[in-house]
């Protein structure tokens, strides 16, 4: 089966590897990547001789470690002894721990190689599906608003934002070229690393629709069901209850749940109740996100019935379930958004502005990262 679906897609697996080498525009695409990286990286690193008063107490390399990335570093090293990071799931700290075997011990270290590799891999296959199907400015314009969007600072530092990125886009990639059955256990990985991962089932089914392989689309759908179920296995094994993640994230200050989608009321007060500081619940950058996420819908739907009902689930659900905090960052997983946001900025002059007022967002959100301030 798996011969005859490399067949199918245009040759073997080695063929659709080469398939992913990069050609002039991605080698392009990807110096812009890594010349924002290392920029940020480079600001993160001179940030406390820079900005002394931001850091009177912080001490060696906390200001590296801060907020989720404290947690994760903590599983990768003591696995879930502490109850309060079992709001977090198990892949990403995995991978850091593997990780560390290669930098020494050093799981900070690890952590960021692995965060900029791995947002690196999934940013340019982003840019090649967006450049097969809506041509080659488009994909510029959508992977420079993807790059540049305030909330993808985090896909620097050692949050679960880049391996979800690269393991989504993979798994798409594997879809489109019929690679079906290893579209679903790339699939299977996304719940293991973020609860959003459930909502590429759809996607993933649709896109193997496609291709009129239905018993193979229903086990492609089956495969982020399976890594959902892997998912509460492993708690039940490393932390006692296959609810413990649950129960450990009412812990947190957005206490997220289900069920406060249904209390639509409450979230448009929520809504409505936002500042011009940036904190947990107030924050008018996330509003903000948010506004460009509904007005993204329309379009987005063109894409297709699994793109949209992928982007639909992926930015609302987390929007009403944690009480809009934390959307910037959020929203930079619903990369629909950011095809139908390529393809109408591919003839504006206004561009270069967005892109340079988001970058400006991005640095001042990793100097409060840094600093121990709340950035998202």
């Amino acid at each position: 089966m798996i011969a005859e679906m490399g067949m199918e897609s245009g040759g073997t697996p080695l063929k659709r590897l080469q398939s992913l080498a990069l050609r002039g525009p991605d080698a392009r695409v990807a110096a812009v990547i890594i010349g924002q990286k290392c920029a940020l990286l480079f600001l993160l690193l001179l940030s406390a001789p820079l900005f002394p008063s931001h850091f009177a107490g912080a001490t060696g390399d906390m200001r590296f470690r801060t907020w989720d990335t404290g947690p994760y570093l903590e599983i990768a090293r003591d696995g879930y002894r502490n109850p309060n990071t079992r709001a977090f799931y198990p892949l990403w700290p995995t991978c850091i721990r593997a990780g560390s075997w290669l930098t020494g011990g050093h799981t900070l270290i690890a952590g960021y190689l692995l965060a900029n590799l791995l947002s690196l891999a999934g940013l340019l296959i982003f840019h090649r599906l967006v450049w097969e199907s809506h041509g080659l400015r488009a994909a510029y314009c959508a992977t420079l608003l993807l790059l540049l969007f305030p909330g993808a600072l985090f896909l620097v530092v050692p949050y679960s934002e880049s391996l979800f990125l690269f393991l989504l886009m993979a798994s798409v990639w594997l879809a489109r070229r019929k690679a079906l059955l290893t579209a679903a256990v790339v699939g299977a990985l996304l719940p293991l690393t973020r609860a959003t991962g459930i909502f590429a089932a759809p996607l993933l089914a649709w896109l193997a629709f496609q291709h009129q392989r239905r018993l193979l689309a229903c086990l492609v759908c089956l495969g982020p069901l399976v890594g959902y179920a892997a998912y509460f296995a492993a708690m039940w094994r490393w932390a006692g209850s296959p609810w413990a993640g649950f129960a450990a994230q009412q812990m947190y200050p957005g206490q997220p749940s289900l069920s406060k989608i249904a209390d639509v009321s409450g979230f448009m007060h929520c809504l409505l109740g936002f500042g011009w500081q940036h904190d947990f619940f107030h924050s008018f950058l996330d509003r903000a996100a948010f506004i460009v996420f509904l007005a993204a819908l329309f379009p987005i739907s063109r894409l297709g019935a699994g793109y949209y009902c992928y982007a639909f689930l992926a930015g609302l659900v987390p929007a009403m379930s944690n009480s809009m905090m934390s959307f910037s960052r959020f929203a930079v997983l619903v990369f629909p958004m950011f095809i139908v946001l390529g393809v109408a900025a591919k003839r504006s002059r206004l561009l270069p502005f967005v892109l340079m007022l988001s970058f400006g967002l991005q640095v001042l959100l990793l100097l409060r990262y840094t600093s121990g301030a709340w950035a998202g």
